[in-house]
């Protein structure tokens, strides 16, 4: 019965190598923040909606260590009411996790600028006109949005964005 086989010790191998990572990226990443850069156009929408007394969340499948000093860094944590963390999203779906917390996805508005997160999020039940990519170096996105997100609040009658 002691008898280790190889794919044991690699599974158990594999997963002390990944908490040894893990805590390597949390001690190290604080160091190179200022490396980071910050999606301003996305910024200055998460300012507005705060503004507007809209309800956001950051959900993120990034662990709430490094996420938090993100946020922290950018001055961003202030602007959701939630956020959530791979450590919260047990089954590895976000999508899944947010009706599990009662958000239906017909209220969701999402920003991604992954087109694999994307496609996931359609696949999951997001309409494609919930969706919002924000880049780096679009000029005026937040016209663009303000319109659109006018659009949504008198459509729906409330000012609940997720």
């Amino acid at each position: 019965n002691d008898l280790l086989y190889p794919q044991d010790y690699y599974i158990c191998n594999n997963e002390r190598i990944k908490n040894y990572i893990i805590k390597q990226k949390e001690q190290l990443f604080p160091e190179h923040l200022c490396e980071t850069h910050l999606n301003v156009p996305l910024a200055k929408i998460l300012r507005l909606l705060h503004m507007m007394g809209c309800k956001t969340i950051l959900l993120t499948e990034c662990r709430n260590v490094r996420a938090m000093q993100i946020c922290d860094f950018w001055f961003l944590s202030h602007y959701f009411s939630n956020m959530y963390f791979k450590e919260n999203i047990k089954n590895g779906n976000k999508y899944q996790f947010l009706e599990t917390i009662q958000i239906p996805l017909k209220s969701v508005v999402l920003f991604e600028n992954e087109h694999t997160e994307i496609r996931k999020a359609i696949r999951n039940g997001i309409d494609v006109n919930q969706i919002i990519t924000i880049n780096f170096h679009n000029k005026g996105p937040v016209d663009r949005f303000t319109e659109k997100l006018a659009n949504y609040l008198n459509s729906n009658n409330n000012k609940s964005l997720y």
